[in-house]
């Protein structure tokens, strides 16, 4: 009966997370030995401490893709993690790791690194497990003019399973705009201006336009030159109108004559 779910284990590798649910209901595999493969010079120690599995453990389903998901998640590099049945219910659990270079380097690399340098005018360069820890050191530097960015962060291996990180990082950035005349004019134009009722006075250059000014003293918004010439031409047109209507009302009013006045 043990026997049934480990040969079924052994024979189905089209769908392994199956057979090892088929394989758990007899409380197998065991965990007999944790390979890892890829490591140059992160310690294999940190990398079995991070996925969280022990020898003589039953293997899950959970735990193996609770493992996946803390391998990929090695700041130096990341991997893939599965197992392979071994008679007797043992299985072996085998990860495969690619290990960032240490720092970049070949042709590749550095064209990368430069292209994306030329295009950002920003600097992104790592360091990769420098003491073995599976740690990254990201440093980051932008040299924008008046935009610049300093950066330093680390990435490592908690004793705790899982990543931590500690970063510093400096960056300055302007908030200033200078509005051209066009905004001005389309600012000015869309404003809407109401008269107050019982308000008296003379117009001015806001009421000429089609509106009258607030009561409240608020500076009202600039007004750009072509603006300022059609206002004046504005005016300049009434007065003519005006004029030219007083002129010819004296002309057309009757005028009487009367003769000497006689005793």
């Amino acid at each position: 009966m043990r026997g049934a779910p480990r040969d079924r284990a052994v024979c189905d590798r089209d769908d392994p997370l199956g057979a090892l649910d088929a394989w758990n209901q007899a409380h197998e595999p065991r965990i007999d030995l944790i390979r890892v493969d890829g490591l140059t010079r992160t310690r294999y120690d940190v990398v079995q401490h991070l996925i969280g599995l022990k020898t003589g453990d039953t293997l899950t389903r959970s735990a193996l893709l609770r493992g996946r998901r803390r391998l990929n998640e090695l700041p130096s590099g990341s991997g893939t993690l599965d197992f392979v049945p071994v008679p007797s219910g043992l299985a072996e659990v085998r990860a495969t790791v690619v290990e960032r270079s240490l720092v970049p380097h070949g042709g590749f690399d550095l064209g990368v690194l430069g292209l994306a340098t030329a295009v950002t005018r920003e600097v992104v360069a790592s360091i990769a497990s420098p003491t073995g820890g599976g740690e990254r050191m990201v440093v980051d530097w932008r040299f924008w003019a008046h935009r610049p960015l300093y950066r330093l962060s680390l990435a490592a291996p908690a004793p705790w399973r899982g990543v931590w990180t500690l970063g510093a990082s400096r960056e300055r950035q302007p908030f200033s705009a200078v509005l051209a005349p066009t905004v001005h004019d389309s600012r000015f134009n869309s404003t809407s201006r109401t008269g107050r009722p019982g308000r008296s006075g003379g117009s001015s250059a806001q009421d000429s336009i089609g509106g009258t000014a607030p009561a409240h003293s608020e500076p009202p918004p600039p007004v750009c030159a072509s603006s300022r010439r059609a206002i004046v031409s504005t005016l300049a047109r009434s007065c003519v109108r005006g004029s030219a209507a007083a002129a010819s009302s004296s002309e057309e009013r009757p005028v009487s004559s009367r003769g000497p006045r006689r005793e």
